[in-house]
């Protein structure tokens, strides 16, 4: 999704909603303001990323086979090692392929290229990012919510699951008023390690109805419409006034979807399929490399859909190849390390817990 995303921001009618926020016409309207926008809901993929990585690392840390002592040193180290792959990858194809092109807003707000500081931020994370590769922005905050782990179950263990959603929604909508970019992306994870406290018991409630095809079916149908909630009422609605009430209801959609893959078992077969197996294994490598090869695509040939559609393929080679080549061997060291750290026992968290499925998302 977040690859479709950025590919379609290179076309000028449909980037341009995201900068002026309002509605389009014409045949743009079909991609943009009714469900068909699923297909390129990038920014609300991230969200379910967010809630899905509090989800797992919740349920990894509630294991009593995880270990305290190793969890954060393999964490980080799976986390920064794919990271740093890429800004080297990045630069790479930075220096040595177009990039510039003011054919849509979203081209023009590339960075034609990184200064010694934004390279260094963009290895650290934690004090944001340079936006050369503009999907770093969300690991800076899983960087973040991994460091706040303990807090966050700290304050899980004193608070209802079903409280601690409502005061993440609650702060997280605050956070999209005032701007903050800590209060609007952290809550989201404490929604995920919420349902990862919560899931014992939902599970064993929602058994009975694991194959109820109808309702589950409704049910996953109204968390799709939630997700892209805002392009939805955009038309209606403008967009001052509806995008920050929309922000809940866009994570009350996306954690819909994640209790759904869970608990309803034919969606379950569905996901475990083997070509999105596939689609899951590559997904953070993906998800990192991605975007200066669409970039350079869409520079190199303005307005070209063979050159997109040849980005793609590109970047789905080469995701497989980073993903053998760096992500695998990341996965493999910080399994080491948290096995030696942890003094033999299986440290299951940093070696499941970090994929994003995806921009940011991914």
């Amino acid at each position: 999704m977040v690859v479709v995303h950025h590919v379609l921001l290179t076309q000028p009618t449909l980037a341009a909603p995201y900068y002026d926020r309002q509605p389009v016409s014409g045949a743009s309207w079909w991609i943009v303001h009714t469900p068909l926008h699923l297909l390129w809901a990038g920014t609300e993929a991230v969200y379910l990323f967010f809630v899905l990585s509090g989800f797992v690392l919740g349920l990894a840390a509630a294991s009593p086979r995880f270990s305290w002592r190793a969890y954060l040193p393999a964490r980080l180290l799976r986390l920064y090692l794919p990271v740093f792959g890429a800004v080297a990858l990045g630069a790479l194809v930075v220096t040595t392929l177009p990039r510039g092109s003011g054919a849509s807003a979203w081209l023009s707000a590339r960075s034609p290229g990184w200064s010694g500081l934004s390279v260094l931020r963009d290895l650290t994370l934690v004090s944001g990012t340079s936006r050369v590769i503009s999907p770093l922005w969300s690991l800076q905050w899983e960087v973040v919510f991994s460091l706040l782990l303990a807090a966050f179950l700290s304050w899980g263990a004193s608070v209802r699951p079903w409280l601690q959603i409502v005061v993440a929604l609650v702060a997280s909508t605050a956070g999209f008023q005032i701007r903050s970019d800590a209060l609007s992306y952290l809550p989201l994870f404490a929604v995920g390690t919420a349902l990862a406290q919560w899931w014992p018991t939902l599970r064993e409630r929602l058994a009975p109805w694991s194959r109820s095809d109808l309702g589950w079916g409704l049910v996953v149908g109204a968390g799709l419409l939630l997700t892209c909630s805002y392009w939805l009422v955009l038309p209606f609605v403008p967009a001052e006034a509806s995008f920050v009430p929309t922000r809940p209801v866009t994570v009350v959609g996306v954690t819909v979807l994640v209790l759904a893959a869970g608990a309803w078992a034919p969606l379950a077969a569905v996901l475990s399929s083997r070509p999105l197996r596939f689609a899951g294994t590559i997904s953070f490598s993906l998800y990192l490399v991605h975007e200066p090869i669409v970039i350079a695509a869409a520079s190199a040939r303005p307005g070209s859909v063979g050159a997109l559609v040849l980005a793609v393929a590109a970047s789905l080679v080469v995701a497989t190849a980073f993903f053998l080549v760096v992500e695998r061997p990341s996965h493999a060291l910080a399994r080491l390390l948290g096995r030696r750290l942890g003094r033999g026992t299986a440290e299951a968290a940093p070696a499941t817990a970090a994929r994003p499925s995806t921009d940011d998302p991914r």
